[in-house]
């Protein structure tokens, strides 16, 4: 999973930015999609689009069902590990919401279909590596549309930066610095 770094209080990190004047002092609202609670040396626009940039490339579809079958392909299973007992009516539900919605609707049915075959001829013989491709088919359209929101999000965000930037600093809600003064 990839986030954005915080300083948490009562971490080195928190005292270092603390004792440097680095840290924001408004950081009530954090999360690994948050920018930082510290001032970064990286401009921010630049570390937010790097950022977009890596998981748009983590949860580009094909991308996600090429490293979750690399997962399972690797996965040596043990005799004691298997798939937790679902109601059949659950599972049906499931599998057809599935096909509906990643299958058909989706922007990324064409990789859904893909990985989807792909496990059905690699496991189908091993229920417990199925239970789990499924999962993970199943959880591929949470991070594909999650992903694409957060991209989304910090892309306005950076836009607002800029915008904010071009403007006065009186525009941008700081005080005004106030009459020019020149040396006569």
């Amino acid at each position: 999973m990839a986030g954005m770094l915080q300083a948490p209080p009562t971490t080195p990190l928190y005292d270092r930015m603390k004792r440097e004047g680095r840290l924001h002092q408004i950081t009530d609202l954090t999360s690994n999609f948050s920018t930082p609670n510290f001032h970064t040396v990286m401009p921010l626009p630049v570390l937010m689009r790097g950022f977009c940039r890596l998981l748009t490339r983590l949860y580009e579809p094909a991308t996600y069902f090429r490293r979750s079958l690399r997962s399972l392909e690797v996965w040596d299973t043990k005799p004691n590990q298997t798939p937790p007992a679902v109601k059949p009516l659950d599972t049906l539900r499931g599998i057809l919401g599935s096909l509906w919605t990643q299958g058909i609707t989706s922007t990324y049915r064409m990789a859904y279909w893909k990985f989807l075959l792909k496990l059905l001829r690699n496991f189908r013989n091993n229920p417990t590596k199925t239970f789990c491709a499924t999962q993970m088919l199943l959880a591929a359209h949470h991070f594909v549309l999650y992903s694409r929101h957060v991209v989304s999000e910090l892309e306005r965000d950076c836009q607002r930066m800029e915008t904010d930037k071009a403007l006065p600093l009186r525009d941008r809600g700081a005080p005004s610095p106030g009459p020019v003064r020149t040396s006569a």
